[in-house]
């Protein structure tokens, strides 16, 4: 069985190219060149079999270039679900300029869905059995995407009893609150869309995050505060969980690692304290590797340990 499910309507397959030196009007030539499965839901389901959880990611793709992501997920030994497509999956770029030691994120739109593809992503969720205890939802939506698909996503795991976790931002994830929603992680930006305001410190994130669950039906809501870990708001409370410092290679994938190791610690019947802790962990592990990789597991384990509750109060 499947603890969890992950969906993503817009995956991609990230490309990894390595230069000396980004140089205009000239043929910059890349020394090697990397592959890897991508979109949000991808790398969710991706950081929870690092962990040892049963998952299953669906996504949308063509024949071709999502019959190239199954490929990779199954490499990796992902279970996995390609729901076709009649337009090619887009790819991502990610530029590595070694003498400068930057890195650029080059990011397509995506395939254009039609109304069929986007009803067929819901039957899939609806038809799946048996019936999963999570369902994450991750990254933007292609063009042709509704800014209501996640809201009628949302009605189908509500009918079915799952919890519906959402990683997305803007009127997506507006509408999608409307409906009932387990839990949420934005980011600040993300965060500031949501409650009108950017917060200045975990303290004042504390007071927006209380007032954005009283105005939705929602469970767990978390803040994600880069470096300075990330801010949990319950019904029952708020909890501020901070990492260990770490020195940041790429930021590329926090995001998703932190989703992914925290529905796994929940998925296996973990509280949202530990799920916090564990996503925290999880998105520190995940800035200390190059490129667009996620957490390394023993990385993870090692500042999992290090991981600690700070007192709101004092930040």
């Amino acid at each position: 069985m499947d603890n969890v499910v992950t969906l993503t309507m817009n995956p991609t397959i990230d490309v990894g190219l390595s230069i000396d030196r980004l140089v205009p009007d000239a043929k910059l030539r890349s020394d090697s060149v990397r592959r890897e499965p991508g979109g949000g839901g991808i790398n969710v389901a991706r950081g929870i079999h690092k962990l040892g959880g049963e998952v299953c990611a669906l996504f949308n793709g063509d024949e071709v270039y999502g019959g190239l992501l199954e490929t990779l997920l199954g490499q990796e030994g992902v279970p996995c679900r390609r729901l076709p497509i009649a337009n090619r999956v887009r790819e991502g770029i990610s530029l590595e300029v070694r003498e400068a030691g930057e890195l650029y994120h080059l990011v397509l739109p995506g395939p254009e869905l039609t109304d069929g593809e986007l009803e067929q992503a819901l039957q899939a969720v609806a038809g799946r059995k048996p019936t999963p205890a999570y369902l994450v939802a991750s990254g933007s939506l292609p063009p042709g995407g509704a800014d209501d698909f996640y809201a009628r996503l949302a009605r189908v795991a509500r009918d079915l009893d799952i919890r519906f976790v959402l990683d997305s931002h803007g009127g997506p994830l507006r509408a999608a609150l409307a409906e009932a929603v387990f839990l949420i992680k934005p980011n600040v930006r993300e965060f500031a869309e949501l409650a009108g305001e950017e917060p200045a410190d975990a303290r004042h994130a504390a007071e927006l995050s209380r007032a954005v669950l009283d105005r939705y039906p929602l469970e767990i809501l978390i803040v994600t505060l880069a470096e300075r870990g990330a801010l949990m708001t319950t019904a029952e409370g708020q909890v501020y969980m901070r990492p260990p410092r770490t020195e940041t290679v790429s930021p590329v994938g926090a995001g998703d690692s932190f989703v992914a190791a925290c529905i796994h610690q929940l998925a296996a019947g973990g509280t949202p304290r530990e799920a916090l802790r564990a996503g925290v962990a999880g998105a520190a592990a995940a800035v200390t590797t190059p490129g667009t990789e996620l957490f390394e597991v023993d990385r993870y384990r090692e500042i999992l340990e290090q991981t600690r509750e700070a007192d709101l109060q004092a930040n």
